[in-house]
């Protein structure tokens, strides 16, 4: 994954690692060494200046890009930790795991501020573009909105016959995209919860969905 600048590129790896690489030189800069296992996902702040890394071991950290050094450890969930984001603003970390929750973090401090519960595996979570929201999907067959500031539901996407894969806000934070196993992506209207569109034609599970933004 590119920083937003391009000048880094961030890996993840079984090696229980991360990496921060030159484009235009594959050099690394720096190896991010503290998860006991495979590292998921990593993914940049929206400001350069910070990765996020989400892994087997049950945790997620932040780490420096001008260092290397880990800036702070996000624990708490008691399965693995599937995947981790940043919100835009970067005051907040949200995690999903496999142990039927999705954690809403402080980004400084590493304090949890909510654990959002479904009913089974979560895969994926995404902050709305203002960072007020947060959308979460589940193997539970359900996409959930979450208020970011109280913890609270907004609204259940409700519609999916199978396992929901990805879950993402359009630009104007007024819409969610969700991909399913069940062969169709649907676009939601982020305040009611109503299906509006459901898009089909796939033969197998659709496992990503996104707006272009």
């Amino acid at each position: 994954l590119f920083s937003p600048s391009g000048h880094l590129i961030v890996t993840a790896s079984q090696d229980s690692t991360a990496r921060l690489l030159c484009p235009e030189s594959g050099s690394c800069k720096f190896i991010l060494q503290g998860h006991s296992m495979e590292v998921y996902r990593a993914e940049f702040f929206s400001d350069a200046e910070k990765v996020l890394t989400a892994s087997v071991d049950g945790t997620a950290a932040t780490w420096d890009v001008h260092t290397g050094a880990r800036i702070c450890q996000f624990v708490g969930h008691s399965g693995k930790v599937k995947f981790a984001c940043p919100s835009p603003n970067g005051r907040w970390i949200a995690t999903t795991s496999e142990d039927e929750t999705a954690k809403l973090w402080d980004a400084f401090t590493g304090q949890c501020s909510f654990s959002l519960e479904h009913l089974d595996e979560v895969y994926v979570a995404d902050f709305s573009p203002d960072s007020r929201q947060l959308v979460t999907c589940s193997e539970d067959k359900t996409a959930i909105i979450w208020d970011v500031a109280t913890g609270d539901k907004v609204t259940v996407l409700v519609g999916h016959d199978q396992c929901v894969s990805w879950a993402e806000f359009s630009s104007d934070c007024m819409l969610v995209v969700t991909a399913s196993w069940d062969g169709t992506a649907r676009i939601w209207c982020a305040h009611t919860g109503q299906c509006l569109e459901e898009l089909d034609g796939h033969a197998a599970a659709v496992v990503h969905a996104a707006f272009f933004r």
